[in-house]
């Protein structure tokens, strides 16, 4: 029997797992053949189909995702035209609803597995290499010899989880990039009411065979490590022992860990606060610091712990953090959320991820929807476009806040001059319908755009704002002699600098430009060698104190 697997990945970076999971999991299922066929959500689904067609292959395989269900979707259409009698089996987070409709309204669709394929592959393709029927295998649905659709909500768990082969040593395993991705945990503890995971039973990875995983992944060349576990710090002596594993023996590699900053404990605060830097990543849910709209998804945090547990990882020089909000929760309104995001910029975390709820397949909260008053897309992405509290010009802002938080404070060169200057209520809301006013809501703009809207906005001649806007220019490179850095071109660097990147040495070179950048309490001085690093700067350095007005730097 050939199986054909397709994989659709995000990017070619971003491999999902699925595939050598599933595949470890079938090495007992004799006399199956895989191959693998792999693919971008944008590819031509004509080609894709070719690809698979060439194998002719008794049975295709997919993973749905929300961002692959449409590709997928047409790539299986057009092979069931080109091979009718090909078994087409489907599962992944898409499947988790009603998969009788999944297979109704998509005919060339034979099998939908909901839950871990792991534990329904092997004994599906038990059924299909004999010929039969898969009715009975838990999560598996199926079509009767009517062709009628048949799915007894059942959900696939696979048992033997905690003990399997990781994978990353499997044939079929390929990273695609310079990180790779883990699972320590499956499940969650936590029932947040729109969470796929909120009905997975929780299962933990022995530590013992994490650290074989990890130093095998290191054996690659992998530098860097990202954990998909729901809530690494839950509970919190396992995850401290992890994170001790993770920082002593694994020093020089990256991780990433999603957390629940309300129970961050005392032992992995200290871990976390010597954390060295670039070591850790971490993605913080915060979701909202509303209590009845936490409450209305079953979501048990405390505002002022997750207030708290924010401050502090902001507080880790080691600690790069991610926070996560959502808008169109139930019960939640728009000065909620606008509440949320000043909270967040007050914080300063590196990245604040503003997204649209989305009311999932197979997720409590799409059972609860009509009565909630949520009205959602129907397809993929599945976001809420209205709620009781929340109406559609009021979604549509959220929207609008959250472009602005991607291309104004998660741009590291713009974040400091954009916090300075949104330090009162209302200042974010009001400079964000600026940028729809310009535009900038509209789609991608280039650096140097956002840079002067900055500054026509939030910008005054000297200050705060300006001093971080014309800082922040300079160290992303653009051009020095542009009005809105006002820098001068300058022959030697002082002695006595405090040096934020490279030294001093770097004016050395015969190719190296310098530039005095005079700021309301500092002087910065930057070294530019497009030799060895094109238009970015190679090393600057602040002065402790600025000099007198029309002083001259020390030799």
């Amino acid at each position: 029997m050939k199986l054909v697997w397709l994989a659709v990945d995000a990017s070619h970076v971003h491999r999902s797992p699925a595939l050598p999971l599933v595949h470890a999991a079938c090495a007992g299922v004799e006399g199956v053949s895989w191959k693998a066929v792999r693919a971008l959500p944008q590819a031509d689904p004509s080609a894709v189909a070719a690809a698979i067609c060439e194998a002719q292959p008794d049975a295709v395989a997919a993973t749905l995702y929300l961002f692959n269900r449409r590709m997928v979707l047409e790539v299986l259409a057009r092979v069931k035209v080109l091979q009718p009698t090909c078994w087409v089996v489907v599962g992944g987070p898409e499947c988790l609803g009603d998969n009788a409709d999944l297979l109704r309204d998509n005919r060339y669709l034979d099998l939908a597995v909901r839950g871990e394929g792991e534990e329904a592959m092997p004994a599906l393709l038990g059924c299909l290499r004999r010929g039969e029927r898969p009715a009975g295998l838990p999560g598996v649905c199926w079509r009767d010899a009517a062709g009628q659709p048949q799915d007894d909500g059942s959900r696939a768990v696979y048992a033997a989880w905690a003990g399997a082969p990781p994978a990353s040593v499997d044939p079929l395993y390929e990273a695609g990039g310079p990180f790779a991705y883990i699972e320590t945990s499956r499940g969650c503890a936590g029932c947040c009411s729109y969470c796929t995971s909120c009905a997975t039973p929780l299962r933990y990875r022995p530590v013992e065979a994490i650290r074989d995983e990890v130093a095998g992944l290191q054996g690659r060349g992998i530098r860097e490590v990202r954990l998909l576990d729901r809530t690494f710090n839950v509970p919190g002596d396992r995850a401290a022992r992890l994170l001790e594993l993770f920082l002593t023996e694994f020093a020089g590699m990256a991780f990433h860990l999603e957390v629940e900053p309300a129970h961050l404990d005392a032992g992995l605060r200290t871990l976390l606060a010597k954390a060295p830097p670039g070591a850790l990543r971490v993605e913080a849910g915060v979701q909202t610091l509303a209590p009845a709209a936490l409450a209305a998804v079953q979501r048990h945090a405390s505002p002022e712990a997750v207030l708290d547990g924010i401050g502090f990882l902001v507080g880790c020089t080691g600690v790069t953090t991610h926070v996560d909000l959502l808008a169109g929760l139930p019960g939640q309104t728009l000065a909620e959320v606008e509440r949320d995001v000043e909270a967040m910029l007050a914080l300063g975390p590196a990245e604040i991820q503003l997204e649209t709820l989305k009311v999932l397949p197979g997720t409590p909260l799409r059972d609860q929807a009509a009565a909630l008053g949520l009205r959602h897309a129907p397809g993929p992405p599945y976001e809420v476009l209205r709620t009781p509290s929340m109406d559609l010009p009021a979604l549509r802002r959220a929207v609008h806040w959250s472009r602005v938080l991607d291309g104004f404070h998660n741009a590291p060169a713009l974040r400091p001059a954009l916090r300075a200057g949104l330090g009162h209520p209302g200042a974010f809301a009001d400079f964000a319908e600026g940028c729809c006013a310009a535009g900038l809501t509209d789609g991608p703009s280039n650096l140097e755009r956002r840079f002067r809207h900055l500054r026509e906005t939030l910008g005054q001649p000297r200050g705060e704002v300006s001093d971080r806007l014309r800082q922040g220019w300079m160290e992303a490179g653009l051009s020095p002699a542009d009005p809105l850095a006002a820098a001068e071109p300058a022959r030697t660097v002082p002695t006595g600098l405090e040096w934020r990147r490279g030294n001093r040495d770097c004016a050395a070179s015969r190719t190296a430009r310098i530039w005095r950048l005079r700021l309301t309490t500092a002087e910065t001085w930057f070294i530019y060698d497009r030799a060895r690093s094109g238009s970015i700067p190679v090393a600057w350095g602040r002065s402790i104190a600025a000099p007198p007005p029309g002083a001259s730097p020390r030799p």
